[in-house]
């Protein structure tokens, strides 16, 4: 076996921050993850008030379940998506109730991620105990957006580079 091109290039990881002002309280909550590579990672960290970077707790997260007698029920943890595309089109492959922390990297964790191109949704609302600014800052390989109170607060989108690399073969046959 030879290879004939290789046109591997790992791409990098990258971050953005961004400070906002936050009432106490509930605000609705949305980051999206697509990947282009079966390698993943994606990381979500904040700055409260205070306090130093480190990763949103999974307690701070929370989604709505379902209604009873006029009171919105809401269970821990963020409602995460898969889609087995980049668009978050038709209907998801996989829906779970996620309580964990936004951080995962398949190379640090020796994990697979999903077979690409696929992407993640992660819904629900952020409980802010305390009133201030915080600085949020999203990671991650390919690209990602945050939201908060449905307004895009980070795009980490990146432009991916098309490369091409051509070759001629010309083989002798006896």
């Amino acid at each position: 076996d030879y290879m004939i091109i290789n046109n591997w290039g790992p791409n990098e990881r990258s971050s953005k921050s961004m400070k906002i002002f936050l009432q106490k309280g509930f605000h609705k909550i949305h980051v999206e993850y697509t990947g282009s590579e079966n390698v993943g990672f994606l990381q979500l960290s904040w700055k409260p008030p205070g306090r130093s970077f480190g990763l949103i707790p999974a307690g701070a997260f929370f989604h709505k379940t379902k209604i009873e007698k006029d009171i919105q029920v809401k269970d821990k943890g963020l409602r995460r998506s898969l889609f087995n595309n980049y668009k978050y089109l038709g209907k998801p492959v996989n829906e779970i109730s996620w309580n964990n922390v936004i951080d995962f990297d398949s190379i640090r964790d020796k994990t697979t991620v999903w077979e690409a191109p696929f992407s993640l949704s992660y819904e629900g609302a952020l409980n802010i105990t305390k009133a201030g600014i915080y600085t949020f800052r999203l990671g991650s390989i390919d690209g990602s957006k945050l939201f908060i109170d449905n307004e895009l607060m980070i795009n980490n989108e990146k432009v991916q580079i098309f490369n091409e690399r051509l070759c001629s073969i010309r083989k002798v046959f006896d």
